[in-house]
């Protein structure tokens, strides 16, 4: 009765340790291809050209970051623009200026 149980027995064994193997490579070739796409990410934002800067500025109105890491200052274009500015009226009246 023991001898026909591990016979009946054996098919699922064998599934249960090719289920296992086939998992294994399943998450190694998912772990290959996401490796291989951070390396093609990295790559594709380590190359630039000379010209993105001036595409992304004239794309977004987003002045490109200096080397600090800072944006530039932009002046205003007239002194008397900053009193028109709505914010500027606003941050005055909730400092009770």
């Amino acid at each position: 009765m023991v001898l026909f149980g591990l016979i009946l027995s054996l098919p699922l064994v064998a599934l249960h340790i090719y289920y296992m193997l086939f998992q294994t490579f399943v998450l190694r070739l998912e772990l290959l291809l996401n490796a291989t796409s951070l390396f093609f990410i990295g790559m594709q934002s380590s190359t630039s050209v000379a010209g993105d800067d001036e595409r992304l500025q004239a794309r977004s109105g987003v002045q490109p970051r200096l080397k600090t890491g800072r944006f530039p200052p932009s002046p205003p274009d007239r002194p008397s623009d900053l009193s028109a500015d709505p914010w500027i009226r606003l941050s005055s009246a909730a400092a009770g200026a």
